[in-house]
Formats: structure tokens, C-alpha cells, sequence
């Protein structure tokens, strides 16, 4: 056997050897999952939300103002019920109906997330609402990084007044695959949150909001979810990063797009 045979079969080892590494530890990049459980903020209270699959998870819920439409959120993969009170800061000064969503398997809550679990997480969100009497046409979809593919997959379900995405990818498969672009993601990524396929089929208004020095998902995924998204607007935010849905800039744009639309 000549050294480049061995060399060829060393290194097709080492490839497949990686890839196998991916495939079975995806999870733990995906869904890091933190798990510190925070308290709700002045004016919101702790609720349960019960899945399909028989879950119950803890959520915070502040009520709308008579006459507001209330806001749902997805939160990113490292983020959480605290941070995602600092997303909608603006909304809930406004007076909006806030419900934080937090996923299985994060912030003490029971279960694994994957794709279609946040899937039946965000059922269990708008079946909440529906208990209320929040009616379709006074609800937000907000969803930020990750959280964007609990949105749209939410918005081709609900017949929503508005879907909101800040710092959406395409799917997971292409963000990966740019990261790291020697290996088939096609066939490694489980969950791939394919935003691209699936948003041109959201009927209500859309926003798109991305960053220009955003280096975990680059612009690039925003401008292309807007272009397929036949009712979708972008705004881009010079300077801003990953975590621009914190900004106030950002959350006033949100606040004015919705006025616009008489939300």
C-alpha cells in the first residue's frame, strides 16, 4: 500500500469521523438549552403552557391593555425568559399583551427540544391565547435567531395580524453549511428549520430585521427570507450584531411598523 493510499484512507477516516461527530453532538450546538429560571418581571406573571405531548411549561404572561394586540415570542437557542423581557421592554411599556415562550428543555422546563417540539410549544402558546379569547387578528408572532423558525413554522398555522423575524437564518442546514462547508449538512442536520421553504407561504405582513455586523447569522439570511417572502419587508441596522433585538432602535422600528399596519 503506497503512502497516498494510506494517506486517502487516513484522512477519509478523520472526514467521516467528523462528520459522524456532528451528526450525533448537534444537539448540544443547536439547543444549548440554559437552564436558570428567572422570576417574572414587574407586571408579568408565571403561567403554564400544556403541550399536545402532555408537557407543562412555564411561560410569563402580562395581559393587554383594552384595545392592544398581544405579542408572542420566540426567544433565541441561548436565550431565556429574562432576556426575552429585555426584547419587548418597549412593547410591554406600551400597553401590548406579552407571552414570553419558553421551550422545552430550557429553564427548568421538562422535555427535549428539538424542531417539532418547539413546534408543539408554540401550539401550546396560542392555544393559551385562544383560552383568553385573544382572537387571531390581535396576535404578533415574534421570533428572534432560532426562535424564527418556531415563528414562521407558527404563522403558516395561525392566521396572525403580523410575523416579526430579527436575525432569522434561512435554515440551519445553510447556516451550518457556511460554517462549514466541507461537509453534506443536507444529510447531517436533524433539525433544519428551513425558513426559506416555508415563508413564502405566510399570508399576514412581515418583517425582517438584521444586523450588518451580525457574524452568527450574516445578513445575507435576512435579505434572502425577504426576497422569497411575497408580503415581507426588510430593514437593515448598520453596526448592529447578533443581539441588535435588544436595541432600542430596533424595538421603536418593530413599534413603528406595527402602527403602520394599525397594531
Amino acid at each position: 500500500m503506497t503512502i497516498a493510499v494510506r494517506a486517502l484512507i487516513f484522512l477519509t477516516v478523520v472526514y467521516v469521523g467528523l462528520a459522524a461527530l456532528i451528526y450525533f453532538q448537534q444537539s448540544r450546538f443547536i439547543f444549548p438549552a440554559p437552564q436558570e429560571v428567572y422570576a417574572p418581571a414587574p407586571g408579568y406573571q408565571a403561567v403554564t403552557l400544556n403541550t399536545a405531548d402532555g408537557l407543562a411549561l412555564t411561560a410569563h404572561w402580562r395581559a393587554p391593555e383594552d384595545g392592544k394586540p398581544t405579542l408572542v415570542h420566540f426567544h433565541g437557542n441561548s436565550g431565556s425568559l429574562s432576556g426575552a423581557t429585555s426584547e419587548n421592554r418597549l412593547f410591554a411599556d406600551q400597553g401590548y399583551g406579552v407571552l414570553l415562550v419558553e421551550y422545552r428543555g430550557y429553564g427548568g422546563n421538562p422535555g427535549k427540544p428539538s424542531e417539532e417540539g418547539f413546534r408543539e410549544d408554540g401550539r401550546a402558546a396560542l392555544a393559551f391565547l385562544k383560552e383568553r379569547a385573544i382572537a387571531p387578528k390581535s396576535i404578533i408572532i415574534k421570533g428572534h435567531s432560532i426562535g424564527s423558525g418556531t415563528a414562521v413554522n407558527m404563522a403558516l398555522e395561525q392566521d396572525a395580524a403580523a410575523l416579526i423575524l430579527v436575525a432569522p437564518f434561512t435554515s440551519t442546514v445553510d447556516l451550518v453549511g457556511q460554517k462549514i462547508p466541507i461537509f453534506p449538512m443536507g444529510l447531517i442536520i436533524a433539525e433544519p428549520f428551513d425558513n426559506r421553504a416555508k415563508l413564502p407561504q405566510a399570508a399576514m405582513p412581515v418583517l425582517v430585521q438584521h444586523g450588518t455586523a451580525d457574524t452568527v447569522v450574516p445578513i445575507s439570511h435576512g435579505r434572502a427570507l425577504a426576497a422569497v417572502g411575497p408580503t415581507a419587508e426588510f430593514q437593515s441596522f448598520a453596526g448592529k450584531e447578533h443581539d441588535l433585538t435588544f436595541d432600542n432602535e430596533v424595538q421603536t422600528a418593530q413599534a413603528r411598523w406595527l402602527a403602520e399596519l394599525g397594531l
